[in-house]
């Protein structure tokens, strides 16, 4: 029963998470989209995400299924493998090139501060901040981006900035940020750890 509590704690605690790094990243962060119905379908987008948390919540029959869910959303550490096989698999798909990729890890969060609160919230979550280039025309690198958003994993872009080179292919520095937290894998059946399923986008 205390485990089923501290289950929907974690997932509630997400799903809060969701909707504070929404509020940022539209009111505050205010990310280039070119019309009002994309950021319309991009709020619609995380708020089934966070509607499919609640529901997993609601059904715990399969309890193997919700652990994956949420160890996918919020790795139990920063994960670069995961991070890496996402962004090549965006690459694939939207046709773009990622000329260079680097990572930072911090065992802190900066959520309070994209909100504007005052305190820290969510202590235990650290930060991967990721630095990437990608190549391509302008549309590609748009789709890499809006497909960057519809990772399992909770990402928030920080800065996007294009650049023309002489040979006319647009790129695009990419700095966007995901999260994990290591404190909650004693209370997961099958806890994923460094080496076992990491590259899972």
């Amino acid at each position: 029963m205390a485990q089923n509590k501290t289950h929907s704690i974690i997932i509630l605690s997400i799903m809060v998470m969701f909707l504070l790094l929404l509020l940022g990243y539209f009111v505050i962060l205010q990310p280039s989209f070119d019309s009002l119905k994309e950021q319309k379908d991009e709020v619609a987008r995380l708020e089934d995400q966070a509607s499919l948390l609640q529901r997993a919540l609601a059904n715990k029959k399969d309890k193997e299924k919700l652990s994956d869910d949420i160890q996918e959303a919020l790795p139990l550490w920063d994960n670069t493998e995961q991070m890496i096989a996402g962004m090549k698999a965006l690459s694939a798909q939207t046709s773009t090139k990622l000329s260079s990729i680097s990572f930072n890890v911090v065992d802190s969060n900066s959520i309070h501060s994209i909100i504007g609160a005052k305190e820290p919230l969510f202590p235990n979550v650290g930060e991967l901040k990721v630095q990437a280039v990608v190549q391509g025309d302008y549309n590609e690198i748009r789709s890499w981006l809006v497909e960057l958003q519809k990772l399992p994993r909770v990402v928030v872009v920080d800065s996007v900035r294009f650049s023309l080179a002489i040979t006319g292919e647009t790129a695009a520095e990419v700095a966007f940020t995901g999260y994990f937290d290591p404190t909650y894998g004693y209370l997961l059946e099958n806890p994923i750890v460094p080496g076992a399923g990491a590259s899972k986008p």
